[in-house]
């Protein structure tokens, strides 16, 4: 059996790619575990899991559903896919939502951007302060050491930040090499 896309509509492949890994890359995230066992038996694990699952599809087909609906409103506009999708819901939003909305979206992707960052910071910070300085000073206390360690690697993050010539958007895509 082969696949034939119509040569006049987007390939929508891509989105599609993404999308699964939105859906299986959210499988071991932190509050998937913590709803495991934090329940107090078995059926409320399996139940919070799967509902936690459920939430987590819906939310992740929110921006793919805006993406492949201003896609085609594009495509079906001016007949060509657009070349940078980096910014492609940002410019949508803008173009094409109301205001009140505009402040809800924008909201919401700062609050992602620092919630990512927070999380990050954090997880940076434990590894080393267990793995590496809960070494180096076994004697100080486990929480003394993490500030410390959390501390240090925000300013070294923001240093960083400070005087890389990079973009923002450049600095996040090697952030995981």
């Amino acid at each position: 059996m082969s696949v034939i896309f119509d040569s006049h509509y987007p390939n929508y492949t891509y989105l599609y790619g993404v999308l699964l890994s939105m859906i299986l890359g959210t499988i071991p995230q932190q509050d998937t575990f913590q709803r495991i066992t934090s329940a107090k038996n078995a059926d409320v694990a399996v139940k919070s899991t799967l509902l936690g699952g459920v939430v987590y599809l819906i939310i992740t087909l929110i921006p793919i559903f805006i993406v492949v609906a201003a896609t085609k409103m594009q495509f079906d506009s001016s007949g060509k896919m657009p070349e940078d999708f980096n910014l492609y819901i940002a410019d949508f939003v803008l173009k094409h939502v109301p205001k009140f909305v505009q402040v809800f979206f924008f909201s919401a992707l700062f609050a992602a951007i620092l919630s990512t960052a927070s999380g990050t910071l954090l997880a940076t910070s434990i590894v080393l302060s267990r793995n590496v300085f809960g070494e180096i000073f076994p004697k100080e206390s486990n929480l003394l050491v993490v500030r410390m360690t959390l501390v240090a690697v925000t300013l070294f993050v923001c240093l960083f930040a400070l005087f890389s010539t990079s973009s923002i958007h450049t600095l996040v895509e090697d952030s995981g090499k």
